[in-house]
């Protein structure tokens, strides 16, 4: 269960890493005016305007594809910390985590969480850390100060949802699959999760 836990990890990183700042242009393209209005806002708010365009998106998909592809412009967004020095140490802990650098990575993710404790991202990226240590209660702590930061985070949800799945907590996992289908409905992946963990919900 170690490994196929540490693989979870380390693909969460490598699609991490994958996500760049073109990946989150389709936002725009399929929010329209709303996003284009955005730039005459300060940067929070624009930044804040984006991520409800592309909330949307992931809410009206038609199908999981065009819903995956709205869930990469989602997590592309959240990885773009508004300061470009943060956005800089997210790419650079990114690198470390893949490199097996902990030491590194910790380092790093504590100098952002002082100077920028309000990005999701930066609790993310140490959940993910701490279930590739194995230590899944720091790991979902970790995973809920991203979601206290942002509720919405389908990436930080997920990953809490299978870490109560993995521990047998399955009436708590199926809540936090069912809030992810609230916000993205096509996503295939979250439908078979709560599928899988219904069969055990005593909710059911």
């Amino acid at each position: 269960m170690m490994a196929a836990m540490n693989a979870r990890v380390i693909l969460g990183g490598l699609c991490l890493l994958a996500i760049t700042p073109a990946v989150a242009q389709p936002v725009a393209e399929k929010s329209g005016p709303a996003v284009s209005e955005s730039r005459s806002l300060s940067p929070s708010a624009a930044r804040a305007d984006r991520l409800d365009a592309a909330y949307a998106w992931l809410r009206q998909a038609r199908d999981n594809e065009e819903a995956e592809t709205a869930r990469v412009a989602v997590a592309a967004l959240l990885s773009q910390p508004q300061s470009p020095s943060a956005e800089l140490l997210v790419q650079e802990t990114g690198m470390a985590m893949l490199n097996g650098e902990d030491r590194v990575a910790e380092r790093l993710l504590d100098h952002m969480a002082q100077s920028w404790p309000d990005e999701p991202q930066v609790f993310l990226m140490r959940g993910r850390l701490r279930e590739a240590q194995g230590d899944r209660p720091a790991a979902l702590a970790a995973y809920d100060q991203s979601l206290e930061r942002e509720p919405r985070n389908i990436e930080a949800l997920l990953a809490k949802g299978m870490i109560l799945r993995d521990l047998k907590r399955m009436d708590e996992a199926l809540k936090v699959f069912q809030q992810v289908l609230a916000i993205a409905p096509q996503l295939e992946a979250a439908r078979g999760l709560a599928r899988e963990v219904g069969k055990y919900s005593r909710d059911l």
